[in-house]
């Protein structure tokens, strides 16, 4: 679904809402677990770092990105920061693999 591979890292595009209350910000980064139907993907997203749960939501391809490391002047999710500095950038890692606690 919208050109997305299952287990491919990738991050939210924008603020995800439930109802009025965000569940996941902008920039998180996450991994494709499935296909939920013809048009939405289910994705793990890596918890923020005040929370000790994962979370997997139904997403539409236009509500996430591929990950790509961020240039070094901006500043990085601690999850995605994680991943940059064990070096491993490869955007098709299995979603057990690389979640950060």
């Amino acid at each position: 679904v919208g050109g997305f591979l299952i287990a491919q890292r990738v991050q939210s595009a924008m603020d995800l809402l439930v109802g009025s209350q965000v569940v996941v910000r902008a920039g998180t980064c996450g991994a494709v677990l499935a296909e939920f139907s013809d048009t939405r993907l289910t994705v793990l997203f890596d918890p923020p770092p005040d929370d000790g749960g994962y979370r997997s939501f139904n997403v539409l391809p236009v509500e996430i990105r591929p990950w790509c490391e961020p240039a070094n002047d901006v500043e990085r999710l601690p999850s995605c920061r994680a991943e940059a500095e064990a070096g491993d950038q490869s955007p098709h890692r299995h979603a057990g693999v690389s979640l950060v606690d």
